[in-house]
């Protein structure tokens, strides 16, 4: 959860909202959901630090203790509906429960920390979303439960969560270069499903010289992406990021959706755009 810096937010705030966006297109309101780093339900993390790493999300913690606002991003509602604090901080699950209702999601989560796992399948038990306590690339295969299923009826959000991008396969909990293959498989089919989604990946504490390669690797998922679909499915890309800290390092966002599934503008105003399409 990148110890509770702005980058959580970034995250938060565009699973929510997409969250909200694809299940108002299905009747009965469900969500098919793809979790790669689970997290326990609810952390602690330590607001102590310099510079502008925590400032977005500590304002937006306090907003969700006043009163509801007409226009107050998604976000804040799941914040004050879970009781959000720097002591008691929710995982994406969690908030997903929360503007959701987990009646209405579907699914998989892993997490690749046995104790945290524990957590994390006690808060699912009898629903309809599975946890593995286990790396996502072990459960993004077709029997896995990260992987689309065959059968899919309703809208999906697939999104991950790693620490942060490396080029070179070097870390497990970092994304890598050599998982375009792997992503580009799993997304083919969700996409191929014909179900409008939404895939997100966020890295946080990223380098000058790594963004750039970031963006071409999302870039390249969605190339293999489109080329594993039919001709008359489109599929778009955009971009979004906060700052780190003074030095130019940045959280990022990644994303690779269907076209109709749009972030709205208020929460797009609230982050720098960095290339949306």
């Amino acid at each position: 959860m990148a110890k509770g810096n702005d980058g959580n937010y970034l995250q938060h705030c565009i699973e929510a909202e997409a969250a909200v966006r694809l299940a108002g297109r299905d009747t009965a309101g469900k969500l098919h959901i793809a979790l790669t780093h689970g997290m326990r339900p609810f952390e602690s993390f330590d607001k102590r630090g310099t510079g502008t790493r925590h400032e977005l999300l500590l304002r937006k913690l306090m907003d969700a203790n006043n009163k509801p606002q007409a226009e107050e991003p998604t976000v804040v509602k799941a914040y004050r509906e879970t009781g959000a604090s720097d002591t008691r901080y929710p995982n994406s699950a969690e908030l997903l429960r929360a503007v959701i209702g987990s009646e209405n999601l579907s699914g998989g989560i892993t997490e690749m920390c046995s104790r945290k796992h524990k957590s994390l399948s006690s808060a699912w038990v009898n629903t309809n979303v599975k946890t593995a306590c286990a790396s996502w690339r072990e459960e993004v295969h077709p029997e896995g439960i990260l992987a689309c299923p065959d059968d899919l009826q309703t809208p999906w959000l697939f999104s991950m969560d790693p620490m942060t991008y490396s080029e070179r396969g070097n870390k497990d909990k970092n994304l890598n270069g050599p998982d375009i293959d792997i992503l580009s498989d799993a997304l083919g089919r969700y996409f191929s499903s014909g179900n409008p989604g939404f895939a997100a990946m966020f890295v946080y504490n990223v380098s000058k010289h790594n963004q750039i390669k970031f963006f071409q690797f999302v870039q390249d998922v969605k190339g293999c992406v489109v080329n594993n679909l039919t001709e008359h499915f489109e599929v778009s890309t955009s971009y979004l990021s906060l700052p780190h800290n003074e030095k130019g390092r940045r959280n990022l966002a990644g994303l690779i959706h269907s076209p109709q599934i749009r972030l709205a503008s208020k929460f797009k105003s609230a982050c720098i755009d960095i290339g949306l399409e």
